[in-house]
């Protein structure tokens, strides 16, 4: 997800377009919905971008993305950190 959302590029530009993303990997592969919303928190944080997640109507999904997003902030987790832990 990084190297798509990286644009090394227009790092010194100053502002990078957000990235617009959802459930990719989640439809006929079965993958986890919250899983790859934090690979792709965790990735344009790294990348220093937006993410725009669109959930498809999935009120729940919605809430519970929004409530992680809350969590990690409110508690100043560091994306390098917290990704050691899947190295």
């Amino acid at each position: 997800a990084y190297c798509g959302f990286h644009d090394h590029l227009q790092q010194d530009a100053g502002y990078l377009p957000a990235v617009c993303s959802g459930n990719w990997g989640c439809g006929a592969f079965g993958g986890d919905h919250q899983l790859k919303a934090l690979i792709q928190m965790m990735a344009c944080a790294e990348a220093h971008r937006d993410l725009c997640y669109f959930t498809f109507n999935d009120k729940r999904l919605a809430k519970e993305l929004c409530e992680m997003h809350r969590f990690l902030t409110s508690h100043f987790i560091i994306t390098c950190k917290y990704s050691k832990c899947y190295s």
